[in-house]
């Protein structure tokens, strides 16, 4: 236990130089390339100034008028965000031109600003756009870097992806046209929703419109398909389900997870011997592959930790989704700790939600052991 509040005390150490690390984060445009999600790239990394504030000056970011750029600051480890009262901090220019931009984070970390100062003229700018959304369309799984999904200039301010021969099963499919291979601008604000009405093999021609920024796509029938209906319960508990929704394809085609019809036409999914402690599990499910049934999370509660018979059950003609929790037995208590390298594993909190930075305290790994790392 001496050795465990050691390591406790050494996370809180760790995790509180980290806090002392600044990272601006958002479109690639206002940072020179520097994308989102770059918490360890020296080039966007603030300054301490000696008034206890934080800075980053960039210069010479060309930006376009009009354009809505998105940032917001993190620390390194990403277990804190500096936001505008929630949402991204979002800086707009009136002309087009390279700018200077003067990012302040305040001394106590919990407001942000930017000052923007235009240093010359630009020329025309020009853009990658590119689709991205599920795999079953695209190929890769929401991937605005996948260059294979890049569209080609049709000359008049619009832009074209046609996808030959996919095989779609009746879904509606989303996507998005994102913008020099990033989510820091991407249209539309709300996921694009391609409706297929009936299994078969298409072709699908996308489109966007730089103008106005808008989105479509054509679905053009090629031929029928026998596409074998499916319901996956996806989560985020790893205990339960094995893998986390978080891990995208692999949480959908999970065989342990997929429902079983039954006479009576509804679905249902029985995991039994599940020892849980007591937590808010979180869970949908995934129709052929592609739609999530509901469109909110839903929740069920394990009042105490023990070992549990869970059933999921959809009914069809409802459209409604169910899930019942049986309490069979008392839970097992894991006995001691065991610290393993995390460098390259999934890490999960207790309640089975993944984490991606962990600080102080326990962990799952692939499903397995408790650490504290």
């Amino acid at each position: 236990m001496k050795k465990l509040f050691t390591l406790i005390a050494f996370l809180s150490m760790v995790m509180g130089a980290h806090a002392e690390e600044w990272f601006v984060t958002g479109a690639g445009a206002i940072l020179n390339g520097i994308s989102w999600g770059h918490d360890t790239n020296e080039t966007n990394k603030m300054t301490k100034q000696g008034d206890g504030t934080w800075q980053l000056t960039v210069t010479d970011a060309v930006l376009e008028a009009g354009t809505d750029y998105k940032w917001l600051i993190t620390n390194k480890g990403q277990s804190i965000w500096v936001k505008d009262n929630g949402n991204d901090f979002i800086i707009t220019v009136s002309e087009t031109a390279k700018y200077k931009i003067v990012y302040t984070l305040a001394a106590d970390a919990q407001s942000a600003s930017a000052v923007v100062t235009k240093t010359g003229e630009a020329g025309p700018v020009t853009h990658t756009y590119t689709v991205a959304g599920v795999s079953a369309l695209m190929g890769s799984n929401w991937d605005p870097a996948d260059t294979n999904n890049d569209m080609t200039a049709k000359g008049d301010g619009t832009y074209e992806l046609v996808k030959s021969n996919l095989t779609l099963a009746a879904a509606n499919y989303t996507y998005k046209v994102a913008v020099d291979h990033s989510w820091g601008e991407a249209y539309p604000s709300s996921d694009a929703i391609l409706a297929i009405d009936e299994s078969g093999v298409y072709d699908v021609t996308f489109t966007f419109n730089t103008s106005n920024k808008q989105v479509g796509a054509t679905a053009e029938k090629k031929g029928d398909a026998n596409i074998e209906e499916s319901y996956v319960v996806v989560g985020d508990n790893v205990t339960l389900f094995g893998v986390t929704w978080d891990d995208n394809d692999d949480a959908i085609s999970a065989e342990a997870n997929k429902m079983t019809k039954l006479d009576n036409g509804n679905w249902q999914k029985v995991y039994t011997n599940v020892d849980l402690p007591a937590c808010t599990i979180k869970w949908k499910l995934v129709h052929n592959g592609v739609t999530w049934i509901p469109d909110n999370n839903q929740e069920l509660e394990i009042a105490e930790a023990g070992k549990y018979t869970i059933t999921f059950t959809y009914i069809v003609e409802d459209q409604e989704p169910q899930a019942q929790a049986q309490k069979t037995g008392e839970s097992e208590s894991v006995k001691g700790v065991t610290i393993v390298n995390t460098d390259t594993q999934k890490m999960y909190d207790l309640q089975g939600r993944r984490v991606m930075n962990a600080q102080k305290g326990l962990y799952i790994v692939n499903g397995k052991k408790l650490i504290c790392r």
